[in-house]
Parts: structure tokens; sequence; C-alpha cells
């Protein structure tokens, strides 16, 4: 359903409204760069599992759902998707720099750790959209 070749072309992103039969709401996007641009279509499905092949000399594997329903683009979705990816960008962008460089702490740690902190500050906001996930499993249940 989704392709796309070094992150250009459609891929899924999201998950929400969870129900008890395991589904969710997921949404297609056309990506440059892994970058979401402009949501296609929603789908509720069910995650199936992981499958792998080999063809020729090559493997290929593939995530498999079952879908039950195809609608229009989720927009709230589509706005926590944009959100998230302005917070990651201004996370990487602004925040990282200013407090490795600009609060002076640069003198507390020597110059071969910078580089291993700086990743670090900019991939932390990845967390994020598991925790949220999480908990709205958790609350589901509940």
């Amino acid at each position: 359903m989704a392709k796309s070749i070094q992150g250009f072309g459609t891929t899924f992103y999201g998950k929400r409204d969870f129900r008890s039969d395991g589904t969710y709401i997921t949404t297609k996007w056309f990506i440059l760069f892994f970058i979401p641009i402009i949501p296609i279509r929603s789908f509720r499905v069910r995650y199936q599992g992981h499958s792998s092949k080999m063809e020729g000399l090559s493997a290929k594997s593939s995530e498999r759902y079952v879908i039950y329903e195809e609608t229009t683009p989720n927009w709230k979705q589509g706005f926590f998707t944009y959100g998230f990816m302005c917070f990651f960008f201004l996370w990487g962008m602004y925040f990282t720099p200013w407090l490795l460089f600009k609060c002076k702490l640069s003198y507390l740690i020597s110059d071969t750790m910078i580089p291993y902190l700086l990743m670090l500050f900019i991939f932390m906001p990845s967390i994020i959209p598991y925790l949220l996930r999480r908990n709205a499993r958790q609350r589901f249940r509940a």
C-alpha cells in the first residue's frame, strides 16, 4: 500500500483511537526526506505481524495489516503529526544547541562528550510518541 524509496513516496504515520479489538487509526502520508507533507487517507487497521522472504540474493521484509475501514484523512491525527514534527525540529535546532553551548555547559564536560550529548538531546523527543501511545492503550483498557 505505502511505498517509499530513500525517504520519497508514501508511508504511514501515527496511531490513535485504539479499540478493544486491537484496531487503531493510522494515516497514509506523502513524504519528502521522511518528513510528512500531505495526508492522503486514513485507515482503521490491525497489525498482523512481520513477514520476510528471500527473492534472489536479497531479503525483503514487510509488516502486514488488516484494513477494516478507509476514510478521508483524520485531521486531528494530521494536526498532531505536524505539531510533533515542528516540536522535533525546534527542539533540535534551538533548544539543544542553546542547552549545550549558550548555557556554558561545555566547560563542565569534555570535548569528546559533546557530540554524544548533542545526539542524545536531539533524539530525546522521539520517546514522546511511544509514551503517548502507551498511555492511550492503558486509558482504553481501564
